[in-house]
This record gives C-alpha cells, structure tokens and sequence, in this order.
C-alpha cells in the first residue's frame, strides 16, 4: 500500500535533507508545501524532487492551512501521515507506517507518542 507522507516547510534549508533521507521509502507518496522560504528551502526542495520524487507545492499560508492544502493533493484511500522537516526519525517511524499499511488499524493515534527514539533539531 502505498502511503501518503506531507509536511509544511518555512526556512528548514538547515534540516530539510537529512530529515527526508531519514524516513524515505520508494512506497511513500510524499508532498511537502513551501511557505515561500527566503533561506533556500524550496530550491533545496527542488534538487531533493529529484532524487526522492517529493511533490512540492507552494503556498503562503499558516502550518494548518499549508498541511489542509495538502491533504487535498494526497491520494485518495492511502494512509497519511505528517512529518516535521526539523527532525530525524528513525526506524520506528517506517515501522509504523508498515504495521498501519497492514489494514488491521482500528484506532487514530499521534505518532510522535510510539516514536520515543527520534531526534528532535535544537
């Protein structure tokens, strides 16, 4: 099952590589909104599209209006999950996204309270 993986972006030039390199899958249908960066964000995006295959998307707007405006654009019947472009996940993160692909969810839950290993950017 394919899953559908979004995330807003605002000046993340810093982190915004190895935060992708860090949860990427080829099964992973992944969308990230630039609020037009100023620090390079979008063109370090924009090489990232290559290699990853990101669909990238631009919009002024607040966190909650640029992740509403995505989820719009996600496939229709995947799973979806948000991710923060300021943070390294681990192997836990792809973890549950594959037992959530199983089709054996009965419950909504946040992510970050199963992902006690990540490594939040200070």
């Amino acid at each position: 099952m394919i899953i559908c993986v979004y995330s807003t972006a605002f000046n993340n030039v810093s982190s915004v590589d190895t935060s992708v390199m860090s949860f990427w899958r080829s099964n992973y249908h992944i969308i990230i909104a630039d609020n037009y960066s100023t620090d390079g964000s979008w063109e370090k995006l924009q090489e990232l599209r290559k290699e990853y295959n990101l669909t990238l998307l631009r919009l002024k707007s607040s966190r909650a209006k640029g992740r509403a405006y995505i989820l719009e654009h996600c496939p229709e019947n995947l799973i979806t999950a948000y991710f923060d472009l300021d943070t390294d996940y681990n192997e836990n993160f792809n973890k549950v996204l594959d037992y959530a692909s199983l089709d054996k969810i009965y419950a909504c839950f946040s992510l970050s309270t199963l992902l006690s290993n990540f490594k939040k950017r200070e």
